[in-house]
């Protein structure tokens, strides 16, 4: 795994306070897939799968842009009543979930009605 990648995987670990496999999960790859890109065991994660680590990292800093820092990990791991009482790190496993959280976080950002 690029240098890069791995260490956005420790900083989305870090930041939301999840285990390695909840990591895999977001990544939408296995366990032992993402222990090899990071022990540099295999070759590097399609460019497909770098993409999504670059959206799961915009997606965290946007928010860390809305949500009180401290907050973020809280937030992510909590079931919110406007994505149907799930959790927002549970939809990220899926396009359709990331788009959900991304568009719950520019609403939040500019105070639109949800």
């Amino acid at each position: 795994m690029t240098a890069t990648l791995v260490r956005e995987v420790q900083d989305l670990r870090k930041q939301l306070g999840i285990s390695q496999e909840k990591a895999a999960s977001v990544l939408r790859v296995t366990t032992t897939t993402l222990s090899r890109w990071a022990n540099g065991k295999t070759t590097e994660p399609s460019t497909l799968h770098q993409e999504w680590g670059e959206a799961l990292k915009d997606l965290l800093k946007d928010a860390n842009e809305v949500i009180n820092p401290k907050a973020v990990a809280w937030w992510f791991n909590t079931p919110n009543a406007l994505l149907s009482d799930l959790r927002p790190l549970d939809l990220l496993g899926s396009p359709a979930g990331y788009k959900k959280v991304k568009n719950l976080l520019f609403a939040m950002r500019w105070g639109l009605p949800v």
